[in-house]
């Protein structure tokens, strides 16, 4: 008998184990997709794809937080899609769901046309344990049509302008302008084309020696474009015979000059980005710094500098067998204008357009086809060297440089050139970019790389640099990698003014970081009055009373090395406020009134977004003097002639509970 008790004991604890192992086996979560709206179904390129999608969660236990990628493709495969966004998704509970909207641009050089379709791989990185996680790609059965058309929709607060180098063209940002299309949606506006070289005369230098060849109308309105100086004074651009692309640096910034003064018409915007390689950096900076280049309102325009190996000390790299340079005429007038030092047998001077000097000086020491640096048609002058010159304090700036190479720099480029921060200090962040390929000429690359290149575009990092937005457009903004001397905490600054006392509604779409935090920043108390943290979500949506102001959106995150390839979303909306019902802080309604003159000798008006119902004026003893049963609009008058002198309080009742009380003087 004791025999099988023990049997039936052990047999009696093998399923007990069984089955708490089942259950703790099956008590998992399991993602899948529910329902979901695409509207609209017909798109253009460039054009936002919109839909809402519903995120379930079918098992029996809590979903961590995680991800979900979305692609496009002509076909139901992931093979060779087109990667849209990777957002997140917040912990979802036991047979719950989440749904949000999902809006991203479709690039205006996708490859397909015709039907295609959204995919979707839930949990892609396995953050969450899933009862079966074999079941989480899936596709939307509603198919959506894309057009040939390509349109441009803008996504970016200023247009950004490229700038090539020496001997270069507006084809070099080509391989980069394709991935920021590609990965971001942004759009391209077109080329600018100037000839620097108008008249073929390379012994005499003038600035009137230039043309612009492009006019308004040969550029759309976007979000990116380029300035080419490889032109034909025919107009003919690319392979010029006239080393238009190699002239002075002093008629490069009038290019830019110009090539702004277009786009700032076209667009709208009031500032642009500048982003110039190599010598387009000192073109930018030749523009920048000198102050009677400007605008016809005697400002500059620009927002921020971007520099990517640019030869901020200059370069004596020549003709030496280095790719970079093959091509180069060694007596042009920009390699006159981009050498560190001039050279001779026993001596040397520095460059006199970075460092400054008399122009005739050149000719003792190397032999170019004129010494005319300023471009006045007269080569006795003594010039103030580039890096003599202040540099607006009102503008972003941060450099690539290149490193590791033949110079301790991208092979044509020094390092110690590259870096802005060594002719003005502490004014740019820095990404080393370094050359690890022996003759891997970097020089002719580094502008290509587009993690690199974004995250060198990245916003402003404090409140006096941030992007002007306007309410209802929709903007995007990339959480990126930091300098390497910086803490890696991506800081992005853009300001909004506030004309009146609004409902201000906020939206943010496709937040791809956990812990991204959002905060509203009055810009006079500097103190946030409003703040969300994500803990997971991909979307924001809410409203709050403000004041007339300029408030700061501050965005922060930690990001990872993925986060520069997926933008997030935001928008903003104002409207009066007009009842009591809007204001989401009933402390606010005393600020929405305004009641002048105060102190007043005859008469007292009232003046409040809100229709009130009625008043009451009581004296300093608090004794009711005055009452008003009849308002019929926002805005009366009392006629206080007969009020004694002395201090009053008046009472504004908006509804039976909800009123303000104001004191004022009458003299």
């Amino acid at each position: 008998m004791v025999k099988y008790k023990s049997v039936f004991f052990l047999l009696f604890y093998f399923l007990t184990t069984v089955c708490i192992l089942t259950q703790n086996y099956f008590a998992q979560p399991d993602l899948t997709i529910g329902n979901y709206t695409i509207n609209p179904l017909n798109y253009s390129k460039g054009q936002s794809l919109t839909f809402t999608i519903t995120i379930k969660n079918m098992g029996n236990q809590t979903s961590n937080m995680c991800k979900v990628a979305f692609y496009l493709n002509s076909a139901i495969t992931y093979s060779n899609a087109t990667v849209l966004n990777v957002i997140n998704v917040p912990s979802i509970p036991p047979n719950g769901q989440y749904t949000f909207p999902f809006i991203y641009p479709i690039p205006g050089n996708y490859p397909d046309n015709g039907t295609n379709y959204i995919l979707l791989k839930i949990d892609p990185t396995n953050l969450v344990n899933e009862t079966i996680e074999t079941n989480n790609n899936f596709y939307l059965t509603q198919t959506i049509n894309i057009s040939s058309t390509v349109v441009n929709e803008i996504h970016l607060p200023y247009p950004i302008l490229f700038i090539h180098g020496l001997n270069s063209s507006s084809n070099t940002w080509n391989p980069l302008l394709g991935s920021l299309q590609a990965y971001y949606g942004w759009s391209y506006g077109g080329r600018i084309d100037a000839c620097l070289n108008m008249d073929g005369n390379n012994s005499f230098c003038s600035i009137n020696d230039y043309n612009m060849f492009t006019n308004i109308n040969g550029i759309q309105n976007a979000d990116m474009y380029t300035l080419n100086f490889d032109v034909n004074p025919n107009g003919t651009p690319f392979n010029n015979t006239v080393l238009s692309n190699q002239s002075a640096i002093y008629k490069q910034g009038y290019a830019v000059r110009d090539a702004i003064n277009l786009i700032l018409q076209k667009t709208g915007k009031n500032k642009v980005i500048l982003v110039g390689h190599s010598m387009g950096g000192l073109a930018s900076r030749q523009y920048l710094q000198n102050p009677n280049y400007y605008q016809s309102d005697n400002k500059h325009h620009v927002a921020k500098l971007v520099t990517v190996g640019t030869p901020h000390g200059g370069s004596n790299a020549s003709l030496l067998g280095l790719e970079g340079f093959v091509g180069l005429d060694d007596n042009s007038e920009a390699v006159r204008d981009l050498r560190t030092t001039y050279w001779s047998i026993t001596d040397a001077i520095p460059g006199t357009f970075l460092f400054g000097g008399l122009e005739f000086l050149i000719s003792n020491y190397d032999t170019y086809y004129n010494y005319d640096v300023n471009c006045n048609g007269f080569q006795y002058d003594a010039i103030i060297g580039l890096n003599a010159k202040p540099i607006p304090s009102d503008v972003d700036y941060s450099c690539i440089i290149g490193s590791g190479g033949l110079n301790n720099g991208d092979d044509v480029v020094p390092d110690y050139s590259a870096n802005l921060n060594n002719f003005y200090p502490n004014i740019a962040d820095t990404f080393n970019l370094p050359d690890n390929t022996l003759f891997n000429v970097w020089h002719n690359h580094i502008h290509t790389f587009p993690s690199y290149n974004t995250m060198n575009i990245d916003e402003p990092d404090i409140p006096s640099l941030a992007y002007q937005i306007n309410p209802n457009n929709k903007y995007w903004f990339i959480h990126s990698r930091q300098p390497q001397d910086k803490p890696n905490i991506d800081l992005d600054y853009f300001k909004l003014k506030i004309p009146y006392h609004s409902l201000f509604q906020l939206q943010l779409w496709d937040i791809s970081n956990f812990y991204t935090q959002c905060q509203i920043i009055d810009s006079i108390t500097n103190m946030p009055v409003f703040n969300f943290i994500a803990n997971g979500r991909n979307f924001l949506d809410t409203a709050i009373n403000l004041s007339p102001n300029t408030y700061y959106l501050k965005f922060s995150s930690i990001p990872n090395d993925y986060s520069v390839y997926y933008p997030i979303c935001f928008s903003y909306k104002i409207s009066n406020i007009t009842s009591i019902s809007q204001l989401t802080n009933i402390d606010n309604l005393s600020d929405l009134v305004n009641i002048y003159p105060n102190p007043t000798s005859q008469s007292l008006n009232i003046q409040s977004p809100i229709h009130f119902n009625s008043l009451k004026i009581f004296d300093i003893t608090g004794k009711q003097i005055y009452e008003n049963k009849e308002i019929s609009n926002n805005h009366f008058y009392i006629n206080l002639s007969d009020f004694p002198s002395g201090f009053y309080t008046l009472q504004i009742n908006f509804d039976d509970t909800n009123f303000i009380v104001k004191k004022f003087v009458k003299q």
